[in-house]
């Protein structure tokens, strides 16, 4: 560097986060043992006779992980589009709303 030229500066800019990896549909995020738990739990408090199969309580798993995907990320986007990061209780209760008209 020259007498005359002047010192680069590097201006800190705020600290990017990380954007979370997109999950992808085939990967389940809850574990089995909890989801089959669960089924097993609703089918005792509704006082059920009957029993759950294995596919059955699959099938249950994958739809309401598919379910929560999707509802999430629309209050996501809820969020986003008011100016947050962060979902709320508004923001839950506005995409309810939305469901409820289609």
């Amino acid at each position: 560097m020259t007498k005359h030229q002047t010192p680069k500066v590097r201006i800190k800019s705020k600290k990017r986060r990380k954007q979370p990896k997109p999950v992808s549909c085939t990967k389940l995020v809850i574990p089995r043992s909890v989801m089959h738990r669960l089924v097993r739990e609703l089918v005792q408090d509704r006082r059920c006779d009957g029993r759950v199969t294995e596919e059955a309580t699959n099938v249950l798993h994958t739809e309401a992980e598919r379910f929560l995907h999707e509802f999430l990320s629309s209050c996501a986007a809820t969020a986003a589009i008011a100016g947050r990061d962060t979902i709320t209780v508004a923001d839950s209760a506005h995409v309810m709303r939305l469901r409820a008209m289609q």
